[in-house]
């Protein structure tokens, strides 16, 4: 029987039903995407789930939707947050971004370190299969202290040189690095493998919530005249994440304020979203974006009211005027606004409009 090369000799039979699983699960996403017309708008959707799930078990809190902001240059709603906040923001958005580019572009530092994790790969391979020796050669890359995301970026790369998967999809297991995982290779193989297998259940039933989303919108489109580039409008929007009024027009050969008005018709009856908030450049998206319209709005303030001097719930020590007594003089002078010039212009200002009013009052006569 087959081992695997592993400090704890684990038998294929251990893991038989795991790695069926995982191979008919794979496969059959893989084989649906073929020249699916949603694959490029799941493949973005489907990179944002996972960085949110790696950032997850890596201990890290980030929405994935202001990674998507950041990827289509949108400004993240900074504005109204304090100093710590907006840096938490920020720092989140770029632990996102970092997890995305080792997906997708990676920098040559970091091709250099997936070539490493490749170089890992191999021996674990050759005896054992794509599937089964990845997850026993990730366990043993963790076990002498490699980083994770250099080894989840190989493991794209080598499952589609090897034929497991066709498309970019973004499987790494996450859920198999939780608290509580076993550490020893004999369960914790089977653990990743059953990672990956619910990881690729979510993907599936994703695309099919996009298909549902995409014929619905299509058909309610449909029902206007014959020329209509209305469906075709759809199907753009179907394909492409976020898409503009001008690259609209420019794709149905048609004027970016029929382009518009189409978008806004579509917004208007509920299967079109706009996620930007502003007047100029405006993205669109079919319904399913809707998280990324809420990332892009201000945070939400309560409205704060001046206190009373009589508040009867305020102890005597944290009343309003009892704190403002005991400002020096100084400081108090620091916050006393001085209107003088300004008291000046305006009179200023008034003399002249009696004057030019004087003369046009003379002129008239």
């Amino acid at each position: 029987m087959m081992l695997l090369p592993t400090r704890t000799t684990l038998q294929v039979s251990d893991v038989a039903v795991d790695l069926t699983a995982a191979s008919i699960t794979i496969g059959r996403l893989d084989q649906r995407l073929q020249n699916h017309p949603l694959k490029e708008a799941f493949l973005y959707r489907a990179r944002l789930d996972a960085v949110r799930a790696q950032a997850q078990v890596d201990g890290q809190a980030i929405d994935p939707w202001h990674l998507a902001a950041v990827l289509e240059g949108l400004r993240l709603p900074t504005q109204d947050l304090e100093g710590a906040d907006r840096f938490a923001l920020v720092e989140a958005a770029q632990t996102a971004f970092r997890l995305y580019q080792w997906q997708t572009h990676p920098s040559a530092t970091q091709r250099h370190e997936i070539a490493r994790a490749l170089s890992h790969l191999r021996p674990f391979i050759r005896p054992c299969g794509p599937l089964l020796g990845a997850a026993s050669a990730f366990h043993d890359w963790l076990h002498q202290g490699g980083q994770r995301a250099p080894f989840r970026a190989a493991l794209g790369v080598l499952w589609r040189k090897r034929g497991v998967m066709r498309s970019a999809l973004p499987l790494t297991g996450p859920a198999a690095l939780r608290a509580g995982a076993p550490h020893d290779p004999v369960r914790w193989v089977p653990v990743f493998l059953r990672a990956v297998t619910a990881e690729a259940h979510s993907m599936t039933e994703m695309l099919r919530g996009m298909e549902r989303q995409w014929v619905m919108a299509r058909r309610e489109a449909g029902a206007q005249r014959r020329h209509s580039r209305a469906p075709a409008a759809i199907d753009i929007l179907a394909a492409r994440p976020l898409t503009s009024a001008t690259t609209l027009a420019d794709l149905l050969k048609m004027s970016v304020n029929a382009a518009l008005d189409l978008l806004e018709r579509f917004e208007s009856r509920g299967f079109v979203v706009e996620v930007t908030h502003r007047s100029a450049r405006r993205l669109f998206a079919l319904r399913g974006f809707e998280p990324l319209r809420e990332a892009l709005m201000p945070p939400r303030r309560l409205a704060s009211y001046p206190l009373e001097d009589t508040d009867p719930a305020l102890p005597d020590e944290l009343r309003p005027s009892d704190l403002v007594s005991t400002l020096s003089e100084q400081q108090a002078a620091m916050w006393k606004p001085d209107f003088t010039e300004l008291e000046a212009a305006m009179r200023e200002a008034d003399h002249i409009l009696r004057k030019t009013t004087s003369r046009r009052n003379k002129l008239r006569l």
